[in-house]
């Protein structure tokens, strides 16, 4: 069985280390550990640590860190998913589908027919606690909620921004991307269900987005961001993989 994973956002390389608050209670009253127990540690920026447990206090869990090592399976292409905000848990759903998958940094998007601004600290714990369950180390970057022309001055710090746009000129995904081959960096572009306004697809294609697509169907929110990164990730993945044959 592999061990239990747990953030700790100040992570020391050795020693001694107390752990209080939700982790601790997670520790002690959801995964019942006991002493001598061996658990893994993540920062969140790239960072691991395997820890035994010494003892239990009133104050938290005391525990020695064995070893520590750095770095984190990611992909090969740095994604940025710049999202309308989905409903409710849909919006949870999303956040931790796509640190799973590997996306770098999320951008909660105010569109004009998208939903209000969410809870920041509460999209935050989804995609640490997404990142504790699939072992990866690096929790993906969450900025402000910003307005599409905010978004849109963005789109120049990456290779290649794709807009999901049900439009008839949107391309197929795959299309595009085998297009852009060398593209390291990727801006995806998801509005809300009811659709990007005419100025907000006009001003997002005036900064470079390129109109994509990856079904037919009018897809929610968090499927066409999901499908997107999903579609994004496999093909750099396998151009990484060809790469080291």
């Amino acid at each position: 069985m592999q061990p239990a994973r747990f953030f700790v956002p100040d992570l020391p390389d050795g020693g001694k280390i107390l752990i209080k608050g939700d982790e601790a209670h997670h520790m002690v009253r959801v995964r019942r550990l006991r002493p001598g127990d061996l658990m893994v540690f993540f920062d969140g920026r790239g960072r691991q640590s395997e820890a035994r447990v010494e003892k239990f206090g009133k104050v938290g869990v005391f525990l020695e860190i064995l070893h520590t090592r750095r770095g984190s399976p990611e992909l090969a292409v740095s994604i940025t998913l710049a999202t309308a905000i989905a409903k409710g848990s849909r919006m949870d759903f999303l956040l931790e589908k796509a640190a799973e998958l590997g996306v770098g940094r999320i951008v909660p998007l105010l569109a004009q027919r998208g939903m209000v601004q969410g809870s920041g600290e509460h999209y935050l714990r989804r995609l640490r606690e997404a990142c504790k369950q699939c072992g990866r180390n690096i929790v993906p970057d969450l900025t402000a909620p910003a307005p599409v022309g905010e978004v849109a001055g963005m789109i120049g710090e990456s290779d290649l921004a794709l807009l999901f746009d049900p439009g008839p000129d949107a391309r197929p995904l795959m299309e595009v991307l085998r297009s852009n081959p060398g593209a390291k960096s990727i801006f995806a572009l998801v509005g809300p269900e009811g659709g990007f306004t005419e100025k907000e697809r006009e001003h997002l294609r005036s900064a470079g987005a390129v109109p994509a697509r990856v079904s037919p169907a009018v897809l929610r929110v968090e499927t066409a961001a999901i499908a997107a990164v999903a579609a994004v990730a496999a093909v750099f993945e396998n151009e990484a993989a060809k790469q080291t044959r």
